[in-house]
């Protein structure tokens, strides 16, 4: 199945007298919940669905366990999570650098080979609203090497 897109219209933010360029934009369809990931599984598997959701659960518990021991969660194919520090002043000396320097901490995902060869394989299609030009509503999208086309 095709991944939708949408076309934006945005302005460089350094040179507003720019004019704007065109740009995909991924569109998902819907959220899916643990609990139909959970029942999808089940169908086709010997768990149940209470079984997935109390592991996948003691799962997720236990990946911020591993980021907060300072540990990267490595998630077989899928990729691995880390733990990375944003600092809010930075100085001239190492020296000088204090913990009081960090400003807050994020999550880093680095996707494994499975999500990769996704991004590399995966099919667009844009959806273009009635006021685009009188173009139809979908048309097949290509992979040109711009915005939007295949890496993570």
């Amino acid at each position: 199945m095709a991944q939708k897109c949408v076309v934006v219209a945005r302005v460089n933010p350094s040179n507003r007298e720019e004019p704007a360029k065109y740009y995909a934009l991924a569109k998902s369809n819907r959220n899916v919940t643990m609990d139909e990931i959970c029942r999808r599984v089940s169908e086709r598997s010997s768990y149940s669905r209470g079984e997935l959701h109390g592991c996948i659960t003691e799962f997720l518990i236990e990946v911020v366990h591993v980021l907060e021991e300072g540990n990267i969660a490595e998630l077989s194919t899928l990729g691995n999570f880390s733990l990375r520090a944003r600092t809010l002043t930075p100085t001239a000396t190492a020296e000088e650098f204090k913990a009081s320097n960090i400003r807050d901490a994020w999550v880093r995902f680095y996707p494994g080979e499975e999500l990769r060869n996704l991004c590399k394989t995966v099919s667009f299609e844009i959806e273009r609203s009635k006021s685009d030009s009188g173009s139809s509503s979908t048309e097949p999208g290509t992979d040109d090497g711009e915005e939007g086309g295949g890496g993570l």
